[in-house]
């Protein structure tokens, strides 16, 4: 139990600075060449400014204008955000409650209680929990190998590295897995 919520979770701390460092899910990797850009305009024109090549002076009128328009896009821009993560959210709550409710009906639809059904029942947790990580990953397009590794067999694995969509193969498994079931 505790392996699975480890797999599920990512540490945080909300009072350690950790975050500010770390690359792993931030969005610093997508936009450090912007904002190496950005400073180097920044110091030319200060640079420019400073010595007095270029005069950069601008009126406070034109400064009122762009600091309205630039808290408008802002504002709307933040509700675009709020609205696709919520979107998200919701979403994602609807892909849990469906798994859950695949497994109850499939946990009901394997009958017996022999050996066979028990490893068919315990096939479909492990698949369907599989497969929340599979839409996980295939939403941030950032496959870990290694999240899978105590949750799938090493054949399922090998299957996977070659799909080209593992949420729609883990699918195909579970499909298999609930053709087994009653023959």
């Amino acid at each position: 139990s505790g392996t699975y919520r480890s797999l599920l979770m990512i540490p945080y701390n909300p009072r350690g600075l950790w975050c500010l460092l770390q690359l792993h899910g931030s969005v610093a990797k997508y936009i450090w060449g912007r904002v190496l850009v950005i400073f180097a305009l920044s110091i030319l024109v200060t640079l420019l400014h400073f010595y007095a090549i270029v005069n950069l002076a601008i009126g406070d009128t034109a400064h009122s204008l762009v600091g309205v328009v630039l808290g408008l896009i802002l504002l709307f821009r933040t509700n675009s955000c709020n609205e696709k993560y919520n979107e998200g959210r919701r979403l994602l709550g609807q892909i849990n409650n469906s798994g859950r409710n695949l497994f109850r009906a499939g946990f009901s639809y394997i009958r017996g209680d022999d050996v066979r059904a028990f490893e068919l029942k315990n096939t479909l947790r492990r698949l369907l929990t599989a497969m929340f990580i599979a839409v996980k990953h295939a939403l941030r397009k950032d496959f870990v190998e290694e999240d899978y590794e105590e949750i799938l067999l090493a054949t399922e694995l090998e299957v996977l590295q070659n799909s080209r969509s593992w949420p729609q193969c883990i699918a195909l498994f579970v499909t298999d897995v609930l053709e087994c079931a009653n023959p």
